[in-house]
């Protein structure tokens, strides 16, 4: 399955209401295509990982080891909330609405 969410956000890639992109995001299994890769803005860090708000209704989580491709200790050692980070979208379950996300790429 391919699913689409429209994300807004204005020409530079930066979330902003008003604008709308297109982000299709590819099955799992990675046979899908489309543009995964979006700009979002840090909303929460925790222990485990960084929730990112990237437009749609549900926040991404990026997991701790999906933050750098350096080992880190904590993700407030790199991230902090109101950051504006690229992101890949890994994978999406809709059945328990969760979206994956990794900021190595």
């Amino acid at each position: 399955s391919v699913y689409s969410f429209v994300v807004e956000s204005d020409k530079d890639g930066n979330i902003k209401a008003g604008a709308g992109n297109k982000v299709t995001i590819p099955d799992p299994s990675g046979k899908g295509s489309g543009n995964t890769d979006v700009k979002g803005t840090v909303r929460n860090v925790i222990d485990f990982g960084a929730f990112v708000d990237i437009g749609v209704h549900q926040d991404g989580l990026v997991h701790i080891s999906q933050i750098s491709k350096k080992r880190i200790k904590h993700p407030s050692d790199v991230l902090k909330v109101g950051d504006v980070v690229n992101v890949r979208i890994l994978n999406v379950d809709v059945e328990k609405n969760r979206i994956s996300l990794t900021m190595k790429f």
